[in-house]
């Protein structure tokens, strides 16, 4: 049995990310990733079964980090101040942003290259996932949505959510610029929520 090394994957991924950059998934060969990781094609194959799951591998430290943040509790409005606000923004959205620029390309193969795989979709599968956990938030703050009137919030909240963080990651700009922006669209869709919060409390 043939002892799979670490630093063979490794190279694999290296290879296999600036390769799904450069022509995306759908025009990316297994054989060029092989050729350029030192290995040949069937020896890539111990490691990953299909240019899908090479693809995902890759792309997963982006979906981690998307599903984190929409995992975040919020806490209770009748006990939290502008000061708690801030502080919270300036101290979660520090972690955030930065794995957010640390796997700024994993986030760009998914939202830009990622057409013919099937994780295609995945910006939709975010968002779904982004989606149910904001009614979980609700269903916290004994908010119920299904005989609102505005049942439609937390999707048109999630999609522009993900939305404007693709709008800055697209940008080709410096890393402070990204990071700087990321900062105050992340303090102001926080803002938002809790005031979106608010205000469908006194809905019946």
């Amino acid at each position: 049995m043939q002892i799979l090394k670490k630093e063979v994957k490794d190279a694999i991924i290296r290879e296999g990310k600036k390769e799904f950059l450069a022509h995306g998934f759908k025009n990316s060969a297994l054989r060029q990733i092989a050729g350029k990781a030192g290995i040949s094609a069937g020896n890539l194959y111990k490691y990953f079964k299909s240019k899908d799951d090479l693809f995902m591998t890759v792309v997963q430290p982006a979906i981690d980090t998307i599903k984190k943040m929409a995992d975040h509790e919020i806490v209770q409005m009748d006990s939290i101040q502008e000061e708690i606000i801030a502080m919270f923004i300036e101290n979660y959205s520090e972690e955030i942003i930065s794995a957010f620029l640390v796997h700024r390309d994993e986030f760009l193969l998914v939202l830009n290259y990622s057409e013919g795989s099937k994780h295609e979709n995945v910006k939709n599968e975010i968002t779904e996932y982004f989606i149910r956990h904001i009614l979980d938030h609700f269903k916290a703050e004994n908010i119920k949505m299904d005989d609102c009137d505005f049942k439609y919030i937390p999707e048109a909240y999630a999609v522009s959510t993900i939305e404007g963080f693709i709008s800055i990651l697209n940008k080709n700009d410096s890393k402070e610029i990204i990071a700087a922006n990321l900062k105050m669209y992340f303090g102001f869709i926080l803002s938002e929520f809790m005031v979106i919060i608010e205000k469908l409390r006194g809905v019946k």
